[in-house]
């Protein structure tokens, strides 16, 4: 999934508690942290949160939500809460 995209990097969350991932977003020039796509349950989708205040191009803004759009796509099965306390999901 992530050599579809020239911009920037994906990278999936490795505290995974749920069923359904989430995927830390990279500047594949720079390395630089630019936010995560989670599930939002209020959204019933993935989106976007970023981490940084920063300019995002258009080029790195479409391919988020190319990424994001796959996922949304995805069959996932329901959410469910994985009961560790130090989980913080």
């Amino acid at each position: 999934m992530d050599a579809d995209y020239q911009c920037v990097r994906f990278e999936r969350d490795p505290i995974d508690c749920t069923q359904r991932p989430v995927w830390q977003v990279f500047d594949r020039r720079l390395g630089e942290h630019l936010g995560a796509v989670a599930w939002f349950s209020p959204e019933r989708r993935y989106c976007f949160g970023p981490s940084v205040t920063g300019v995002l191009c258009a080029d790195r803004l479409r391919e988020i939500a190319e990424f994001v759009a796959k996922l949304d796509g995805e069959r996932w099965p329901p959410a469910r809460w994985c009961g560790l306390k130090s989980c913080g999901r």
